[in-house]
């Protein structure tokens, strides 16, 4: 029987981009999260609805549904309640940052992600009412 108390916080990416998928998904680790990560939509909603997740990095632009209306799916079926939201896309134009952080994300960061900001903003985040 696994020990609860040893178990890492999870965290989930959807990118479709493998690279930076996997840059993110190993700084995650190397940060003491276990990680899941996933190109697809429907996967992230699948592991949103079995598994409590600390912390999600959800990319703005995806295949199938995107990244704006997956967050509000999300939030409207209380999937993500108490979890971090980062949302990160190559487009930085104040209306995406603000569709973002209306759909209910906590942050935002532009492509390619540094990897310490990240951590940062997370870092930030969980000490914040804001997310209780």
């Amino acid at each position: 029987m696994a020990d609860i108390r040893n178990s890492k916080p999870l965290a989930v990416v959807v990118e479709d981009d493998a690279a930076t998928r996997s840059l993110i998904g190993l700084g995650l680790g190397r940060a003491g999260y276990e990680v899941l990560t996933t190109s697809d939509s429907s996967k992230a909603l699948e592991i949103l609805e079995k598994k409590k997740t600390a912390v999600l990095v959800l990319d703005t632009y995806l295949p199938q549904i995107n990244g704006l209306d997956l967050l509000r799916r999300m939030k409207a079926e209380r999937l993500i309640h108490g979890t971090i939201v980062i949302m990160i896309s190559a487009y930085g134009f104040q209306e995406v940052v603000q569709q973002a952080i209306g759909a209910g994300a906590h942050a935002f960061l532009m492509k390619p992600v540094d990897i310490d900001l990240l951590l940062e903003r997370i870092d930030q985040l969980s000490c914040s009412p804001l997310n209780k």
